[in-house]
């Protein structure tokens, strides 16, 4: 059986064209692949194009493995993936999982040498962790306070612990306190004749207690910063009341 000549032409130039199709679609391939690859991902799972010798495929937590920034939020645990940290940490390489400090920040490279910061840390951070609080203390500071023989004004140091001036005083008389807490997140100051304050620093003029008709004694406590040891520091004081003798 014979093909008609314009038949066979027809099918001579539609095989052309899909031959050029196809050429035109490898070079295309060929083309793509000298580009610079870009990074994606999915939502349960990171599909990532880590480097130029193929897919990585990862939880979507991006747990210690090559990635690009961007590709993972905040991870559990504390990983902010995708900041990368100082110096060269741009992977491809071979590094001991670990971390480290860059001023006050914290990272942590990866095995492909990759540095993601973990946080910053508000203490500092030393030796690849992050400092702790530092410990509740008292802190001196200048102060003046009243005399009481003749009402003139006294300058002197406080030591920052809990002071009281003077510390035995006539009935219905009244007393200065002072303190000074340094790195505690509160402090409380009560006595036992209702007088109360809820400052860390007394003021270099100090406060002035109600009358004091008994013994009374003052209790300062203050809370330690979150994570700070110990928990809290206290201090008491107290004031005595000058005996009144009655003759017969």
């Amino acid at each position: 059986m014979s093909i008609h000549p314009k038949l066979a032409t027809f099918v001579t130039k539609k095989e052309l064209a899909l031959l050029v199709i196809a050429c035109a679609f490898l070079a295309a391939l060929a083309f793509s692949s000298t580009i610079e690859k870009k990074p994606f991902a999915s939502a349960e799972v990171q599909f990532t194009d880590a480097s130029a010798h193929g897919l990585a495929i990862v939880p979507a937590s991006c747990p210690s493995s090559p990635h690009y920034a961007g590709e993972c939020g905040t991870v559990t645990g504390g990983y902010a993936q995708g900041s990368y940290g100082p110096g060269t940490g741009t992977g491809g390489g071979r590094c001991t999982p670990s971390y480290t400090c860059s001023g006050s920040s914290l990272y942590y490279i990866s095995a492909t040498c990759r540095n993601y910061l973990v946080q910053g840390c508000a203490y500092g951070c030393s030796g690849g962790a992050c400092l702790p609080p530092p410990s509740p203390s008292f802190t001196p500071f200048p102060a003046t306070r009243t005399n009481p023989s003749d009402g003139s004004t006294v300058a002197f140091t406080a030591d920052g612990t809990l002071q009281v001036f003077p510390s035995l005083v006539r009935r219905n008389g009244t007393v200065q306190l002072y303190w000074n807490a340094a790195n505690v997140s509160s402090c409380t100051i009560s006595g036992t004749n209702g007088d109360s304050w809820t400052d860390k620093l007394s003021g270099g003029t100090g406060k002035v207690s109600s009358a004091i008709v008994a013994q009374t004694v003052y209790t300062l406590t203050c809370n330690s910063l979150p994570r700070a040891t110990p928990a809290t520091i206290t201090d008491t004081v107290t004031v005595n009341v000058v005996p009144v003798f009655n003759e017969n």
